[in-house]
């Protein structure tokens, strides 16, 4: 078949222009998904990208370096799409392992993360969708599979592996209309709405002559269009059509409090967590969550100590969320913990961290990936913890199980607190319920 390739010589590029939307890209990337996001860059980014990758290649293949046969303009190509992109996550994230304070290994740390990711990204994504559409131009679906392998690798894949705290999905949750279709299509369709658009535009920037490429066009800007229509409606249907302010308060509340504490880390003993527990309960409080690793414990029988006296705080009339590091549970792990006591003083879960965040928590061990539950006067309640949150597909047992209400104990530090809450805000949305989420930031 003969066709204008993506790749055709074009006299007015040169590598330095390719360079540049290289840069462009990851400058995008930079700006646009990070700890301080601005989304417009994260809807440009797809497009750069797409636009990058092909310039790029062109000119490195119009000087073919060949060894033993093999062709190795791609391998130059997704060398420096990693390179440039590595670079850009560590400026965009250069804070997400800066525990307690900022230093050259915790900027090291996110590199390799981002080189780790981009390797994934570029070999799963980026390569296989430009050959695809380089050597079936023809096909209607092949301007759409960039898009489908997006999602996949960074939503089913790293988000299964790492998290999804990375995904451009969670760059654009200051629109509300994108926002709002979490609960219909989840993250994944928040990213997928993201990256469609600007992946399909760059084809047809690339090669407008091609009727494939126009009628994806036209396609992806009737999905884009209903998408935010959609999205517009769901964001004030609870108010449509005009209805008073005071209609829409709740019919019943739950007193509820958290309490802020990380003794875990200060070395102090666990009085004022529990004076302070104890003081909301007297205040009516139905509810009080304590922030996560709020205090260490040293092995079982210390652990029996804490929640018996957490019951006592809770004084036979409030739920008390107890968190706590066990450095030596009966088989000598070291874990982090979120109990449930309930009012009566019995124990309805003493459930384990799942997933531990990488390198911050090297020493914790997981425990089993299932969540918990527990019928209550509020309805059934389920709980995970802080990064257990970021692994959208093991929430999704909230939901299964019929849950109405998500304790979440969370901790966070420098700036990774506000897109970690936003992020997490999406299970609330994606599973139907409600997250009282206690976190140490207060965020």
């Amino acid at each position: 078949e003969s066709y204008r390739s993506l790749d055709a010589d074009e006299d007015t590029d040169t590598m330095w222009t390719a360079l540049g939307w290289m840069f462009a890209s990851a400058l995008a990337t930079a700006l646009g998904n990070s700890l301080d996001a601005i989304s417009i860059f994260a809807i440009f980014h797809p497009f750069l990208l797409v636009v990058a990758f092909a310039k790029l290649h062109n000119q490195i293949s119009k000087q073919q370096n060949k060894l033993q046969g093999w062709n190795l303009d791609y391998l130059v190509v997704c060398f420096i799409t990693i390179a440039f992109h590595a670079c850009a996550v560590t400026v965009g994230f250069a804070g997400l392992f800066s525990y307690p304070t900022t230093t050259f290994l915790s900027v090291c740390t996110t590199f390799v993360i981002g080189l780790l990711c981009w390797t994934v990204m570029v070999f799963l994504i980026l390569l296989p969708s430009h050959s695809i559409v380089n050597r079936f131009p023809s096909w209607p679906v092949s301007p759409f599979v960039f898009s489908v392998l997006y999602v996949a690798t960074s939503v089913t894949l790293i988000g299964h592996f790492i998290s999804t705290y990375p995904s451009i999905g969670n760059a654009v949750l200051d629109i509300a209309p994108l926002r709002a279709l979490s609960s219909l299509f989840g993250l994944a369709g928040i990213e997928f709405i993201v990256v469609l658009p600007g992946s399909v535009l760059a084809l047809f920037y690339l090669d407008p002559s091609r009727p494939t490429f126009r009628a994806a066009a036209m396609t992806t800007a009737v999905i884009a269009a209903g998408a935010l229509a959609v999205g517009g409606f769901l964001n004030v249907s609870e108010r449509f059509y005009q209805r008073n302010a005071t209609d829409l308060l709740p019919a019943t509340t739950i007193p509820a409090s958290c309490i802020f504490s990380q003794d875990v880390l200060k070395g102090k003993a666990w009085d004022a967590t529990l004076e302070a527990t104890a003081a909301r309960v007297a205040a009516g409080d139905k509810i009080v969550l304590w922030s996560e690793l709020a205090v260490l414990v040293a092995d079982p029988e210390e652990e029996a100590d804490l929640l018996s006296k957490a019951a006592a705080a809770g004084g036979g009339q409030a739920y008390v969320g107890v968190t706590y590091e066990l450095k030596a549970d009966k088989d000598g792990r070291t874990t982090n913990r979120f109990a449930l006591v309930t009012p009566q003083g019995d124990v309805a879960w003493n459930y384990a961290k799942a997933y531990p965040v990488p390198v911050i928590e090297a020493e914790i061990t997981p425990g089993p990936p299932v969540m918990p539950f527990h019928e209550s006067p509020f309805g059934k309640m389920t709980g995970a913890i802080c990064f257990d949150l970021d692994h959208p597909q093991f929430i999704r047992q909230a939901s299964a199980g019929g849950a109405l209400l998500l304790l979440q104990p969370s901790w966070t530090w420098g700036a990774v607190g506000a897109r970690h809450m936003e992020d997490n805000a999406l299970r609330a949305a994606e599973n139907g319920l409600t997250i009282l989420r206690c976190s140490s930031d207060g965020f």
